[in-house]
């Protein structure tokens, strides 16, 4: 599994056990008094919205109307009558909660009764949220039972995250037992950062005690991640404590992803507290999330490192990560690096991004380069990238190299290339261009 992703799928399940559908508290005006919403001024659908939604929580500072007084299948008949999708979506899962806390069997049936498609997941997974509020066990037994595959994911995941508020301890027992995989992915996760907010070594000891190793794994690197996010220094200390552990890597790799989303400036100063293998994954984890931000300063990090494997590793990728965004300032940062292997790997890394997002403003720029030693340098690399998917115009980028020798050495690699693809083609091209007989010469594929 990824780590710690944060999916369309985790963001709503955070939205049901907020208390309902938080997006939808925008498209609604409320009375102070909480009586029957008012709709927006104008609003075709206001008549259809003011019906479904007249028993549903009406939000902060308003008092939640009781579901025993609430007439949830009329609210239904009213949703169904609502044109604007993402209204009657929002008002749907709205109503969901309410009714599965209040008469789940009704609720269910309801939203099983959907169009095939991504609400219909939803409205079973609001409903069973609704219900795990009143009788977890029971809501989680029924979704066992009845459910397969992504609507199953989903709704596992959102029983997993109420019931983790009233007991943890029984949540994570049945989670525990449900098969590894996708089906448990969310639900693990959702478990855990609730369970983490409250008690993180009691989260820690579950975790732990999984006799499958990459459940073990997964259940501790979401723990870093959540953990991460209520106090990154007391995640890190946690991290640096299971040192010796096994999912050591995972859980830096975690908490790195975390922490660097968050401030990367701070995370990057642990990292520096690494050592080995760890130290050159956590950095690179790190530089490919702060490159998205400030490139600039993940690249004078990068280059501060002294010559060994972290270094090796960290100048490619902020180089590679900077040139999606801003290649010419990538390219420009990789030609001020000391000549050395990591120089030179980013800079192909640079213009290989560069020409996969924008090839022609990469020869423009190149060409406007001053002369010199790191032009001719960029300029072969460049030559190299574009002879890949287009063999006569890498050729010509080749023949703009000034030294003689370099330029020798792109076109014969070019020309190499293209031979072993495309003999016949690369002939061709070479009677027609008289290319010089030392040249052909050096590439069999063009002797006849």
């Amino acid at each position: 599994m990824s780590r710690i992703s944060r999916s369309p799928l985790l963001l709503l399940i955070a939205g049901f056990l907020a208390g309902g559908a938080a997006t939808y508290l925008g498209m609604r005006g409320v009375s102070g008094s909480g009586e029957t919403p008012v709709a927006a001024a104008g609003s075709a659908a206001a008549p259809a919205r003011n019906a479904a939604l007249a028993g549903a929580d009406s939000g902060a500072g308003s008092r939640r109307r009781d579901p025993a007084k609430v007439d949830h299948a009329a609210g239904w008949a009213a949703t169904r009558e609502m044109r604007s999708y993402a209204e009657r979506a929002s008002a749907t899962l709205d109503l969901m909660k309410s009714w599965g806390a209040e008469d789940p069997a009704a609720a269910l049936e309801a939203a099983r009764s959907l169009t095939a498609g991504t609400l219909r997941g939803e409205a079973v997974a609001a409903a069973l949220s609704g219900w795990a509020e009143k009788a977890p066990a029971e809501a989680a037994r029924w979704a066992r039972e009845n459910l397969t595959g992504p609507v199953a994911g989903a709704s596992f995941a959102s029983i997993a995250g109420v019931w983790a508020l009233s007991d943890p301890a029984a949540a994570a027992e049945w989670v525990g037992a449900l098969p590894n995989g996708v089906l448990s992915d969310g639900a693990t996760q959702v478990l855990l950062g609730a369970w983490v907010a409250r008690d993180p070594e009691a989260a820690v000891r579950w975790a732990e005690q999984s006799k499958d190793p990459a459940r073990r794994e997964d259940g501790l690197a979401m723990i870093a991640a959540e953990w991460c996010a209520r106090s990154p220094e007391e995640a890190a200390a946690w991290v640096e404590s299971k040192s010796g552990d096994p999912a050591a890597e995972a859980l830096s790799e975690s908490l790195i992803g975390a922490w660097g989303a968050q401030d990367p400036a701070a995370a990057s100063q642990w990292v520096m507290k690494l050592e080995g293998d760890r130290q050159v994954a956590a950095a690179a984890r790190l530089l490919s999330l702060w490159a998205g931000v400030d490139p600039q300063a993940a690249a004078d990090w990068a280059a501060r490192f002294p010559a060994g494997d972290t270094r090796s590793e960290a100048i490619p990728a902020i180089a590679a990560g900077w040139a999606g965004s801003e290649p010419e300032k990538a390219v420009a940062w990789t030609l001020s690096l000391p000549d050395s292997h990591e120089q030179t790997e980013a800079l192909d890394d640079a213009v290989r991004t560069w020409t996969a997002v924008s090839p022609d403003t990469l020869g423009s720029w190149v060409k406007q380069q001053p002369p010199g030693e790191a032009t001719d340098s960029l300029k072969s690399v460049a030559s190299a990238v574009l002879g890949e998917a287009d063999p006569p115009e890498g050729i010509a980028m080749a023949r703009s190299i000034a030294e003689p020798g370099r330029r020798d050495d792109a076109l014969a690699a070019i020309l190499q290339r293209w031979a072993r693809m495309d003999a016949a083609a690369a002939r061709k091209w070479a009677d027609e261009s008289g290319l010089e007989p030392a040249l052909r010469q050096r590439v069999p594929g063009l002797q006849r």
